[in-house]
This record gives structure tokens, sequence and C-alpha cells, in this order.
């Protein structure tokens, strides 16, 4: 499994971006984006660990610390559409990959939320793997203007089926 780590920059800071993949060509990138303030590793190395599942599966992850954690430079950045670090990982990503290889964000907790306000707002991306995100309670009318309310996914519908990469058509 070839591991390769490269410096990435944004306006305001930088980190090390870790990629690791299959021998072989890869069916599919996989971003890992950790939550705060979690770094690339994860908690008892839960990122390396499935980082290197998916590539005995054929599949490459990217892995990096967030602004302000691990090993990056920087100020902890918000949530926001705009995240610089994401940004610039995600414009190495696709830089570096062969065109029409699917690219997922796969977020924890606060960065799930992160992954997919990135993805509502940014680089079209083949898919979203959120893990424990943050789900604003919209149905919830009695909270105050300064009160987020938020439904912890285990309240929500269950997954019927293990999701799987597919190519952009």
């Amino acid at each position: 499994m070839p591991i390769e780590a490269h410096i990435v920059r944004w306006q305001g800071g930088q980190s090390i971006l870790v990629s690791e993949g299959p021998d072989s060509a890869s069916a599919a990138i996989v971003v890992m984006v950790p939550g705060t303030p979690q770094t690339r590793v994860g908690t008892r190395r839960q990122f390396v660990l499935l980082a290197r599942r998916l590539a005995e599966n054929g599949i490459s992850t990217v892995r990096f610390d967030r602004a302000g954690f691990g090993d990056s430079e920087g100020a902890c950045l918000p949530l926001e559409p705009e995240a610089a670090d994401l940004a610039a990982v995600m414009q190495h990503t696709k830089e570096s990959t062969p065109d029409g290889e699917p690219v997922w964000l796969l977020g924890l907790c606060d960065d799930a939320s992160q992954a997919a306000l990135f993805a509502a707002a940014k680089t079209p991306i083949s898919g979203l793997i959120l893990l424990n995100p943050w789900l604003e309670d919209t149905d919830n009318h009695n909270a105050s203007e300064n009160e987020a309310q938020f439904t912890h996914p285990s309240e929500g519908p269950r997954p019927t089926g293990l999701l799987r990469p597919t190519p952009n058509k």
C-alpha cells in the first residue's frame, strides 16, 4: 500500500496531508475530515485503520489535520461552507486524481456537518459519508433564536445498506 505525505497550504496556514491507496488502480478516493479536536490519525488510530482497510478493498484515502489541530498551522476555523483548509485539500486531491475517479467526503461529528456544508457550496463530489453529524432540528419551533437544536442521528431513519462509491456518469 503506497503512503505519501504532502504539505498543503491555504491562506492562514498549512497542513500535512497523508494519502494512502491500494497497490493497483483505485476505485475511488475518500477524503477523511476528522471531527475537532481529532487529527488525521483519529481516536485509537481509527482513521489509520479505516484507511488501510479501504486500501485493501481498492479505495484510496486522504487524511489531514484541520486548521489549528495536530500538525496543521493556523487558527481553528468555524463551521462554514468556505473552509479554507478543506478547500485546499480538495483542490490538491482533484489535481492529483485521474479524471473521472469518484471523490467522496467522509466527515466525523462536527466535521461531518462541515463536509456537508462544503459539498453543498463548493466542489462537486461523488458522495458524502457522514458519521454522527450535527443536524439542525427545523421542526422544533420552541427554540429561541439564539439556541441551536440538534437531532441525534440515532433518532432518524436507519441506513438500509452499505454505501458504495459509483463512477460519475
